[in-house]
């Protein structure tokens, strides 16, 4: 729909797509392994296991910078006109990112120990800590 409106030749959203996709994901994995790195240093082959969890934001932010570079240079469109259409879009996965977290209780902050505030959405509980 955004194509239409901006007039925009379909190559542009296809090729983006194909391009950026792929190497931020890749980028997301390696800036995962690289800061977790004791839990993949003794077994090589679970670093390509992406569907066991394991895929950085910031990682995918960086490739896909890098890929909207390399999409800019190749088809001779401007990047910041490519990055205004894209920044939307990366504040609503980052948003959807973060309740999945939360759903999955992988990022919290510290243990609430007044009863006053223990309520949801101020405190939850953590199942595998018990706490």
């Amino acid at each position: 729909m955004l194509a239409f409106r901006l007039d925009l030749d379909h190559f542009y959203v296809s090729e983006s797509i194909f391009l950026v996709l792929p190497i931020a994901n890749i980028c997301a994995r390696i800036y995962y392994v690289v800061f977790e790195w004791e839990q993949y240093s003794g077994n090589f082959t679970k670093v390509i296991s992406i569907w066991e969890g394991g895929l950085a934001i910031y990682g995918g932010v960086i490739g896909g910078i890098i890929a909207a570079i390399i999409f800019s240079k190749r088809s001779h469109f401007p990047f910041f006109r490519l990055v205004d259409m894209v920044v939307p879009s990366l504040i609503l996965g980052q948003a959807i990112g973060r309740w999945g977290n939360f759903v999955n209780q992988e990022a919290f902050g510290n243990l609430v120990t007044n009863p006053n505030l223990q309520f949801f959405p101020y405190a939850v509980f953590i199942e595998r800590l018990e706490e």
